[in-house]
């Protein structure tokens, strides 16, 4: 049941195997394929019942993750005010 298909990818194996949405998120965001089939002509979202839910799971893991680093840098970046201050006092706030 566990044992990895001819074909499997490194996410086929993840998800056949249980992998937490957190883990397969990562496997997501180093490349992994998800429209990939194994020789068996599975998808990675079909090696179980779980996996889809799983995939679902990663994707707004992933979501969270890109509109949390887009909120750090907005935060980070210098307003139009600052940009103003920072022509017309030669850079220095006052």
């Amino acid at each position: 049941e566990y044992a990895p298909r001819k074909g499997d990818t490194l996410l086929h194996m993840a998800l056949r195997h249980g992998a937490t949405p957190e883990m397969v998120s990562v496997v997501i965001e180093l490349g992994a394929n998800r429209k990939l089939c194994n020789e068996a002509g599975e998808l990675p979202g079909q090696v179980n019942e779980e996996a889809p839910h799983t995939l679902k799971k990663a994707d707004l893991l992933i979501e969270i993750k890109k509109q949390r680093e887009l909120v750090e840098k907005a935060k980070a970046a210098p307003t139009a005010k600052d940009g103003l201050m920072a022509a017309y006092f030669g850079g220095k706030k006052k």
